[in-house]
């Protein structure tokens, strides 16, 4: 079986906290494939919010990490940041 997962979507917010921070949304498509399998593909849409500060283990805040995300996605979290 294989997955793939492309970017289908990018949405763009100010966070409703007192910090006012840029949130980027990105919806994603995962679609699963097996051409042995008639049941397949199989596609599923999620939405994965990114911020620039996260929380870590211990409760303080931290710049998030978002280095596992596609590059595409941390050139955007790049420019939305940039002025903060």
């Amino acid at each position: 079986m294989q997955k793939t997962t492309s970017i289908q979507s990018f949405y763009t917010r100010k966070s409703r906290l007192e910090t006012g921070e840029w949130i980027l949304q990105v919806t994603y498509e995962d679609v699963w494939d097996d051409p042995d399998d008639d049941d397949l593909p199989l596609t599923k849409s999620r939405s994965v919010d990114y911020r620039k500060m996260d929380v870590d283990e211990d409760g303080n805040e931290v710049l998030a990490d978002h280095s596992a995300a596609p590059q595409l996605v941390q050139d955007i979290c790049a420019v939305l940041w940039a002025d903060d």
